[in-house]
């Protein structure tokens, strides 16, 4: 049976001062509106609360409560790309937008 309700929530192991307007631009074409929003770390007391955190890349590492489910989706980190002048780095913008 489907829960009746699912939160998503957003934070990075290291957050940035901005959001990485890659991630922006790609999750806009799924209308995910991140403007207005800023990077924040996670909150450990919303860790105790979860059902299930995911974590994307390789480098992120997070230790989650007994009970609690962790997946990693594997992606590049959006930060070290360099793709239409963002970060450092030259991505496959489209390992972004395909799902897992």
């Amino acid at each position: 049976m489907p829960p009746d309700r699912i939160e998503v929530r957003s934070a990075g192991t290291d957050p940035g001062e901005k959001i990485n307007a890659l991630s922006a631009e790609t999750l806009a074409e799924v209308d995910a509106d991140m403007s207005g929003e800023t990077p924040k770390p996670i909150d450990p007391e919303l860790l105790r609360r979860v059902d299930l955190v995911v974590t994307l890349g390789r480098e992120a590492q997070v230790e989650v409560p007994d009970g609690v489910e962790l997946r990693n989706w594997d992606t590049d980190e959006p930060s070290r790309a360099r793709y239409r002048g963002y970060g450092t780095h030259a991505p496959d913008p489209g390992r972004h937008r395909r799902p897992r």
